[in-house]
């Protein structure tokens, strides 16, 4: 059990949300058309009740969460599933906040997706 609550999920066992995420094999390996999926993803944030010294009677239940969010990922080692492929961690929200202004730059470097259907 635990005191996170999952936001983003990716991963084969949940069919409700996304895929696994593509399988890392190394920097020497070509992503493949239909490549390898393997493992997950997820963010989860830490309920307001939760909070240290905060008793769960003193705090409104649906309230903000802390300015916390767990990012974990299970992977490959080498070409095998393993469980030793897996970190988590937990990002503040500065990082979280370059986290996500990096990612928006990335997917604005891209072509559209109606240009890459178009092949």
């Amino acid at each position: 059990m635990s005191i996170y609550c999952t936001r983003l999920l990716m991963a084969d066992d949940c069919p409700d949300d996304l895929p696994s995420p593509i399988a890392y094999l190394g920097s020497h390996v070509r992503i493949e058309p239909d490549p390898r999926r393997h493992g997950h993803l997820s963010t989860a944030h830490i309920p307001p009740w939760c909070a240290y010294g905060v008793e769960p009677v003193d705090v409104d239940e649906a309230g903000p969460p802390l300015p916390y969010l767990r990012l974990s990922m299970d992977g490959y080692n080498g070409r095998e599933p393993r469980r030793e492929a897996s970190a988590t961690v937990v990002l503040d929200r500065a990082q979280v906040k370059a986290l996500r202004d990096d990612l928006d730059e990335w997917l604005s470097s891209l072509p559209s997706e109606e240009t890459e259907s178009r092949g």
